[in-house]
């Protein structure tokens, strides 16, 4: 029993240092296309325009990368935009790729 006990233990220390805990629901919420598109307006819309073109910045319609390509410029950023890694989880990241792609 005190073995048992002290493994949970070591499993909950473990899980309360972790930076974020992401509940599945949460997951399913952002990766409804409506709450990218409610982090598209919020992070990128301003340079970025509606529909992925506003002339201040590249035309997301015309991007010619995949998934992977997307998701490394939001994290790191390239040009003058600003790399997101620090301000948004890697799920929304992913959420946000998946727009863009959408707009081809």
């Amino acid at each position: 029993m005190n073995k048992f006990l002290a493994f949970v233990t070591t499993l909950c220390m473990a899980a309360s240092c972790s930076k974020k805990i992401v509940s599945p629901t949460a997951v399913t919420e952002l990766q409804n296309p409506s709450n990218a598109l409610s982090l598209y307006n919020n992070f990128c819309v301003r340079c970025h325009g509606d529909g992925g073109y506003s002339g201040k910045a590249p035309n997301l319609a015309k991007f010619a990368g995949d998934k992977n390509d997307a998701v490394q410029i939001i994290q790191s950023g390239e040009g003058r935009m600003p790399a997101f890694k620090d301000r948004l989880t890697r799920i929304e990241i992913d959420a946000l790729a998946d727009y863009v792609l959408s707009l081809k």
